[in-house]
């Protein structure tokens, strides 16, 4: 019991430390993409290549994530706040997921509703799971 829950534990780590990677990846192209379109227009296409590749892949490690964590997580009825912090940041992914998967077909255009959603979600969720995170580690008073 205590192995499973280790090995769980483990991968979770594991899981996570690919996602920052890629979320990271992700944000660097996007923001190179966007801010520098002039200095970086030789590469603009194989930096929005690299930026949608990170994506896919973090869209699979994040429901992976999610399973495990869940399956750890799934019993604490009483914390409120993590529970509905979670729930926030799962829906705002879904909806960067799906603005991100539509940029696959349609363009995105820079300004438009679906792209301002898709960045504006991106930014929520770093600072949504760097709450939901740090909420799970304060400081408990002892009763």
């Amino acid at each position: 019991m205590a192995l499973a829950r280790e090995d769980r534990e483990k991968r979770a780590r594991q899981y996570l430390w690919v996602l920052c990677g890629l979320v990271f990846i992700a944000a660097c192209t996007a923001t190179g993409t966007y801010a520098y379109p002039t200095t970086l227009a030789a590469i603009q296409r194989e930096m929005v290549i690299v930026h949608d590749a990170s994506g896919d892949i973090a869209i699979v490690v994040s429901l992976l994530y999610l399973i495990n964590h869940l399956a750890r997580t799934w019993r604490m009825k009483k914390a409120k706040v993590s529970r509905y912090t979670g729930i926030a940041v799962v829906v705002l992914w879904c909806v960067t997921a799906l603005t991100g998967l539509y940029g696959h077909f349609w363009d995105l255009t820079d300004g438009s509703v679906l792209w301002l959603l898709h960045f504006v979600t991106s930014v929520a969720i770093i600072i949504g799971v760097c709450f939901h995170g740090l909420w799970a580690y304060r400081p408990r008073k002892r009763t």
